[in-house]
């Protein structure tokens, strides 16, 4: 047991221990006296379900009850109307200890699993993040993929355009070496055989 949990022990079964000596204490005559010790008993009962848990209210309440029957048995057997307050409040005192430490226990449970909640959201939060920049990263990368890309398709496509551009000079000096000749040939069988002296 942690020393948290000791100290919160010793408060609640202190408190305890003081309640049931100012009741046996204090004489059955101060009736006024004793119902505000009945209702001091609620303070240790409620803190007991709040630090420790359904368990804790339940023992808290048992060993309240055990401690504060005997004094009703003893002290107050002369007016039954006043022990059968005194027995409802006993009843009372386990009703309170049970629901309080049942309540105290759901809410630990709700904020574990709130804290799970958050935990689990700051980790995808968290990869979310790298996601994102890998994703900017790929990006940029795309973005240089894509420009060397285009640099290439415009340095090839002006590749081809110098040799179609060669391609068609080649032919059109073909073309027009042949269109030569061909005038050449036609002057030289409309001269006759002279025509080609050197």
């Amino acid at each position: 047991m942690r020393r948290d949990e000791r100290i919160k022990l010793l408060a609640v079964a202190s408190l305890v221990l003081v309640v049931t000596v100012l009741h046996y204490a204090t004489p059955s005559q101060d009736k006024e006296f004793h119902d505000i010790y009945r209702r001091l008993y609620y303070i240790p009962i409620i803190l007991g379900a709040l630090w420790f848990g359904l368990r804790g209210g339940i023992l808290t309440s048992l060993v309240v009850s055990i401690f504060y029957l005997p004094h009703i048995l003893l002290q107050w057997q002369t007016r039954p109307l006043t022990n059968l307050d005194q027995y409802l409040e006993i009843l009372l005192y386990n009703v309170i200890g049970v629901l309080t430490g049942f309540l105290a226990e759901r809410e630990r449970l709700g904020a574990r699993t709130l804290a799970q909640i958050f935990l689990d959201a700051g980790a995808k939060l968290g990869e979310a993040k790298r996601h994102r920049a890998e994703l900017s990263r790929c990006k940029l990368c795309k973005a240089d993929l894509r420009g060397a890309d285009l640099s290439q398709a415009n340095l090839s496509e002006a590749d081809l355009t110098g040799a179609r551009l060669r391609r068609a000079n080649l032919t059109r000096s073909i073309r027009i070496r042949t269109k030569v000749n061909k005038w050449a040939m036609k002057g030289a069988y409309i001269a006759g055989p002279t025509a080609y002296t050197d």
